[in-house]
């Protein structure tokens, strides 16, 4: 039980992530973009 419920956070920790990730991808390739 306490190792499933421990696995659960790890997916969503890296669900949270990732979408943070993903949102912040196309701003970074923006500034790249100006930035050259």
């Amino acid at each position: 039980m306490t190792e499933k419920k421990q696995n659960n956070i790890k997916i969503k920790t890296i669900i949270f992530f990732g979408k943070i990730l993903f949102m912040h991808e196309p701003i970074t390739i923006w500034f790249n973009t100006i930035s050259q």
